[in-house]
């Protein structure tokens, strides 16, 4: 929902890359997920998550160049849903952060299909 993404391209270590996304991520506003016009409450206080340390490998056309990158670090604000019934859906996600001047605001339309598991 409202995410941030730091890579190591300056020979930073994780607990480096966390401090630098942390305060956008820590003041946080505004923040909003409506599932078919239903908002979900409490957003701030529940559905923080920090990745684990990964790397990440970018092909020669990506936008930090070709290589492999690590440490990278995740951080924000996510939203896990129960099973949505079959038909279509929409969801909002809204954000912003003071911190870094930083917002999201999109809706996705989903169409939920059945599925045949034999």
């Amino acid at each position: 929902m409202l995410n941030l993404v730091d890579v190591n391209v300056a020979h930073q270590c994780a607990a480096e890359l966390r401090a630098e996304i942390a305060p956008c991520l820590d003041s946080a506003t505004t923040l909003s997920a409506v599932v078919d016009g239903q908002e979900i409450l409490s957003l701030r206080d529940k559905f923080r998550v920090r990745s684990d340390v990964f790397e990440a490998t970018v092909p020669a056309d990506g936008l930090l160049g070709a290589g492999t990158y690590s440490p990278v670090v995740d951080d924000g604000y996510c939203v896990m849903l129960a099973p949505l019934p079959i038909g279509e859906h929409a969801l909002h996600f809204s954000g912003a952060s003071a911190g870094c001047q930083f917002g999201v605001d999109v809706t996705y339309r989903l169409t939920v299909v059945p599925v045949s598991l034999q």
